[in-house]
């Protein structure tokens, strides 16, 4: 049998708090779910 050697998912990657969106993707993406009518998810990008 031969030996698989196991490597992390997340090796040579970044590990981290993320950098905050900017406000001009935020309403990017805001629009476009005014546009589609997903209320709901509207409401969870607000909090």
């Amino acid at each position: 049998m031969a030996m698989q050697i196991h490597t992390p998912w997340n090796k040579d990657r970044i590990i981290g708090q993320k950098m905050p969106l900017q406000i001009s993707c935020l309403w990017g993406i805001r629009i476009r779910l005014e546009l589609a009518g997903q209320a709901r998810d509207l409401a969870k990008l607000k909090v």
